[in-house]
């Protein structure tokens, strides 16, 4: 960690260390999931899409991030993929994640 301590210095006010990344399919749709680390000593994740449900009026993202674990990481990741994942929604869309 002292290295990415040492990369922040006066001008980068965060900076995350990629430690993990999966790929997953959800039906047809492939999905990547990105665990880091943070400055902070946390763990973050980040997913390539997000579900939207033609009964939702957006995609679901999860505002909770930020774990003790990169199992609660990962836990989180799937949840937000899932949640409301209905494999019978014909109209429902994988929208993509423009800051993955």
């Amino acid at each position: 960690m002292d290295y990415l301590e040492k990369l922040i210095g006066n001008h980068i006010v965060e900076a995350y260390e990629v430690i993990k990344e999966f790929e997953v399919f959800v039906g047809f749709q492939k999905i990547k999931i990105k665990i880091k680390l943070g400055n902070d000593g946390k763990y973050y994740y980040a997913t390539s899409h997000y579900y939207h449900g033609s009964r939702q009026a957006g995609p679901y993202t999860s505002s909770q991030n930020g774990f003790d674990t990169i199992e609660n990481a990962i836990y989180h990741a799937k949840r937000q993929i899932l949640q409301f994942y209905d494999p019978n929604d014909e109209s429902a869309v994988w929208k993509i994640n423009d800051n993955y």
